[in-house]
């Protein structure tokens, strides 16, 4: 039996060392702040820069279609023409629904090389209510169509004479050709040939203005000048 107060075999006590650092406390709560507003920073970069992507597009498709809008409202557009007519009597209204041309400019007609034919609109002989009578203020028109016809005695021109829509369509008939054989007789008078000139009516077709108003129906008792053939 073991003695007591003898000592006991085996390992001898550890020395206990008074001088070693206390353990370290073990934090347990949340980790560096400064870490953690890195990602929410760069995703936010990430949102502004895709926004300012998206709005430099529509930008660009705003400036591309009015560029667009702006060219093709300035592109001129083709002008076309409508081939020329027949009054009621059978003549030739012009070359194209907006051939008229001003009696002034027949000596210009002739210099050039338009084809025929052409009409040519009075710009002053009007006649008055009923009547077929020249009046003085027109004779020096008659002068200068007179003076081109002789110019040219190949040409052939049809002078057709129209009436205001008050009368009945026959009477109305006669009126006009009463109206043309008066500016042909006129014509004539000065030296043209009258193989040149042939006479027809418009009637009351084809106003060149409201027949409801006195200065209308003066408007539409007139002739027009066409030329035939050059």
């Amino acid at each position: 039996m073991a003695d007591p107060k003898k000592p006991t075999d085996g390992a001898p006590p550890r020395a206990v060392n008074v001088d070693a650092e206390p353990p370290r406390a073990i934090h347990v709560g949340p980790e560096n702040k400064s870490a953690n507003w890195l990602p929410w920073l760069l995703l936010a970069l990430g949102v502004l820069a895709l926004l300012y992507y998206l709005l430099g597009r529509n930008h660009q498709k705003e400036v591309v279609t009015t560029t667009t809008t702006t060219e093709a409202a300035s592109t001129p557009t083709p002008v076309t023409t409508t081939p020329a007519t027949a009054t009621a009597a059978g003549g030739m209204v012009g070359e194209t629904a907006t051939a008229d041309r001003s009696i002034g400019t027949l000596g210009t007609f002739f210099q050039g090389t338009d084809a025929a034919p052409a009409t040519f609109v009075f710009d002053t002989l009007k006649f008055d209510t009923d009547k077929s009578d020249i009046k003085d203020a027109d004779k020096a028109t008659l002068d200068q169509v007179a003076g081109v016809l002789k110019a040219h005695t190949g040409a052939k021109a049809k002078i057709v004479g129209f009436a205001d829509a008050t009368g009945d369509p026959a009477h109305n008939d006669q009126l006009g050709v009463a109206r043309a054989n008066a500016v042909k007789a006129a014509l004539v008078q000065r030296g043209v040939v009258a193989g040149q000139l042939d006479t027809a009516s418009g009637g009351a077709a084809n106003p060149v203005a409201n027949n409801t108003t006195a200065g209308g129906r003066a408007a539409n008792r007139r002739t027009e000048f066409v030329i035939t053939s050059r």
